[in-house]
């Protein structure tokens, strides 16, 4: 039910009732979903193919038993003592947030408080080290744990990758929420849904209460997971059932994002992208937007915008009329729900550029490159 049929039976049974009440069934149809109702959204396109005519896929937990056993488990280790004690706290989040930026703003072109690729990041910590400077900072044991979370990621004893994400460079300011919690003991989500999957649903067996990502084997386990990843994932790159059935599907997630990370859906579009058959033939039915400095599904507002700064449903409704997405208007709203700012995102693989002499909150001032 979880896996697939919650979605395909929710989707019948809604439209027979909107079909009941309006007279007639909804033109188009259009699913829209984020994180695990990405997940969903890349299923029904996999399994159900012809159920909805337009697909919005959202920050999609593709690989869940990867993502959320063998990935998670890995984040959880790398930040966990032998006596269970937290290595990465709160207290030096801040400082780990304003090294990042010092350092990688400005690694696009422009310094505007946006991070618009963390792949173009490289870090130098010495500055933050504590043989550098006085409290707060960085010792050695937590260097090693940011080590493991941006570069190492999840790997086995042999160091081969497990999964082909790491947590991305400027996703710092949404950590209290995911990954270290906040010095008011709130946040810090990540460990406990890692340990909730892991003892109810990773496994054909369920481990139980008492089980953890400390007891998780990184070359032991990943194999056990394959029975309910035949039942969770949707990560398959062939979408070509959904193509000929006329489908469209925009992707998108945003680049800050510590929880489900998005290297993930670069690599799943990519290899999607191949058994298309090209990049042209991808593009003529899914296309994928990558938004700089967006925690997941945009449910904290950050350095970039929030949910209520893309109009995702507009752009597909003008797509399956015919009018393809070049580029999605992001606009950063603030508290009182003024526009701030506004510029393209653009498909991918280009990103938008600053035009270096434009104002930067206009996006007549950015091209795709």
């Amino acid at each position: 039910d979880w896996g697939d049929r919650g979605m395909r039976e929710t989707a019948k049974v809604s439209l027979a009732v909107i079909g009941a009440f309006y007279g007639a069934a909804p033109s188009p149809k259009i699913f829209q979903g984020c994180s695990t109702g990405g997940r969903q959204a890349a299923m029904l396109a996999l399994r159900d193919p012809e159920l909805f005519d337009g697909i919005i896929n959202g920050a999609p937990a593709l690989d869940y038993t990867g993502l959320v056993a063998t990935w998670m488990s890995a984040v959880v280790q790398a930040n966990t003592r032998a006596d269970g004690s937290q290595i990465v706290t709160p207290e030096v989040a801040p400082l780990i947030e304003e090294t990042v930026y010092a350092q990688c703003d400005g690694a696009d072109g422009l310094e505007d408080g946006l991070i618009s690729d963390p792949r173009l990041c490289d870090i130098d910590w010495s500055g933050a080290m504590c043989d550098a400077r006085e409290a707060p900072c960085l010792t050695e044991e937590q260097a090693g744990t940011l080590t493991a979370w941006y570069e190492t990621g999840a790997r086995d004893s042999a160091g081969r990758s497990l999964y082909p994400a790491t947590v991305p460079y400027g996703s710092e300011p949404f950590w209290w929420l995911w990954l270290t919690g906040n010095e008011g003991g709130g946040g810090k989500v990540v460990p406990i849904f890692n340990r909730n999957f892991l003892q109810f649903m990773a496994f054909p067996q369920d481990p139980g209460e008492g089980y953890s990502a400390m007891d998780f084997d990184l070359d032991a386990d990943p194999a056990r997971l394959a029975l309910m990843a035949s039942i969770y994932n949707s990560d398959a790159p062939d979408l070509s059932a959904f193509a000929a059935a006329g489908g469209r599907m925009i992707t998108w997630h945003g680049w800050a994002d510590a929880i489900v990370p998005p290297g993930k859906t670069v690599d799943w579009y990519e290899r999607a992208t191949v058994a298309a058959g090209g990049r042209d033939a991808i593009m003529d039915f899914n296309r994928l937007f990558m938004v700089p400095g967006v925690d997941h599904c945009g449910i904290l507002k950050g350095p970039g915008i929030g949910q209520d700064g893309l109009d995702l449903l507009t752009a597909m409704e003008d797509w399956l009329a015919g009018e393809a997405p070049e580029t999605l208007l992001s606009t950063k709203i603030d508290a009182e729900g003024n526009a701030v700012w506004s510029r393209p995102v653009c498909a991918w693989p280009a990103r938008a550029v600053h035009d270096g002499t434009g104002d930067p909150d206009a996006p007549e001032s950015w091209r795709c490159e």
